[in-house]
């Protein structure tokens, strides 16, 4: 059976206020999916009514790993449909250890949305494919600094040594949250390289950059331990 996708956003339920405006049919969503979504995703909606997207759809779901559900969710985040489904589409094509997730994924780095491209960036870092690491390897050689501080932390999470420049840039950033991420990308790196920057973040004024960083060094005490 041919899974049709356009509906979807046909189902946005109009109304005088944003909220109605941003409900998904329940109908709507049922009729859309295939055979192995459809029960998990079925189950979901009959518990929690129309989804509201406030916020990313919270699917934590028992969803078959195979080519139909990563096709569903392909076309999810790379057709036209509000960001928050996109997000969630992410976050399931992040969750699945397969080639074809990841395609999916490294396919999604064409939008034009930015803050799509930094999930799918992060969502990278989990499938552990080398496509990915090409990928993130050609936002990390580009022009957009934000976009290469996300990469190099995606890569560093993964354990690949050539994120450390960038991430040892990130340390100096203004932002808490961009700091803080790039310490502890360092530390799962794990090169002894990056000891004396990190231990300049330890007198972070945020303390919990600061704990960071003494837990970083610890990875990389251990690791060298271990040899």
């Amino acid at each position: 059976m041919r899974v049709e996708f356009n509906n979807i956003s046909k189902s946005i339920v109009s109304g005088q206020n944003s909220k109605k405006q941003n409900n998904i049919s329940e109908i709507s969503l049922r009729e859309n999916l295939s055979s192995p979504v459809k029960p998990s995703v079925s189950n979901l909606i009959a518990h929690a009514g129309n989804i509201s997207f406030s916020g990313p759809l919270n699917l934590n779901l028992t969803l078959p790993k195979n080519s139909e559900t990563i096709k569903y969710f392909a076309e999810l985040l790379l057709q036209h449909h509000p960001r928050e489904i996109k997000y969630s589409a992410i976050k399931i094509l992040g969750s699945i250890k397969r080639h074809d997730a990841a395609d999916a994924l490294i396919e999604g780095l064409s939008c034009t949305n930015r803050n799509v491209k930094i999930r799918i960036i992060a969502a990278l870092e989990n499938t552990k494919n080398p496509e990915s690491r090409k990928a993130l390897n050609k936002i990390l050689n580009g022009e957009d600094d934000e976009l290469k501080l996300f990469a190099a932390v995606s890569l560093g999470n993964m354990g690949y040594k050539e994120a450390i420049p960038e991430l040892i840039k990130g340390l100096d950033h203004t932002s808490d949250y961009k700091r803080s991420m790039s310490v502890v990308a360092l530390g799962n790196v794990g090169e002894p390289e990056a000891i004396p920057d990190i231990i300049k973040v330890l007198k972070d004024n945020n303390e919990i950059i600061a704990a960071k960083a003494s837990e970083a060094l610890q990875k990389i005490g251990m690791k060298l331990r271990q040899g």
